[in-house]
């Protein structure tokens, strides 16, 4: 009996809304990504390129992926709803606020062609699914070494396109 109770609270606390909840990706809405804005920008906000190269134009061009999540507000709130609701029912609450965040996880992924000028302001930023889009998937870009990449956590993939040049 009393593994069958620690197995169950260990499945329960592992899947616990709190902690979902406060991992959810933050809001990064694509009208973001007008002209006129930095580089710097595009990195902080949005992170860091997964491919790298130039488009037919000779303009230097990026590839980014990035989840369109909530904002941070909402963030917030979930979270301490549920640290609320926890308290107040003795962590029956898990029950039903782990399947609503399994539920309400699932956030767009984007893909982003970012064109940028000689000065590092974007020029425009074309949308993967577009049919121009497209067109720019079959550019010849520098790619990371591990295949598996969805955001790159550093500058590593700009730098080697810069140094293979």
């Amino acid at each position: 009996m009393t593994r069958w109770l620690s197995f169950s609270l260990l499945t329960l606390l592992s899947g616990c809304s709190i902690v979902m909840s406060s991992k959810l990706p933050i809001d990064r809405p694509p009208e973001e990504l007008t002209a006129g804005v930095s580089m710097a920008y595009v990195d902080h906000r949005f992170g860091y390129p997964i491919a790298c190269g130039l488009d037919s134009g000779g303009n230097y061009a990026e590839q980014i992926q990035f989840i369109d999540g909530i904002p941070i507000g909402w963030k917030v709130v979930r979270f301490c709803t549920h640290g609320v609701l926890d308290a107040a029912t003795y962590f029956l609450w898990e029950f039903i606020g782990t399947p609503l965040e399994l539920y309400y996880s699932d956030y767009p992924t984007y893909v982003y062609y970012v064109i940028y000028d000689s000065d590092g302001k974007i020029v425009r930023a074309v949308d993967a699914q577009t049919p121009e889009g497209r067109e720019y998937s079959k550019l010849q870009w520098t790619l990371p070494f591990v295949d598996e990449l969805k955001v790159n956590k550093d500058a590593s993939v700009r730098n080697r396109y810069w140094e293979n040049r």
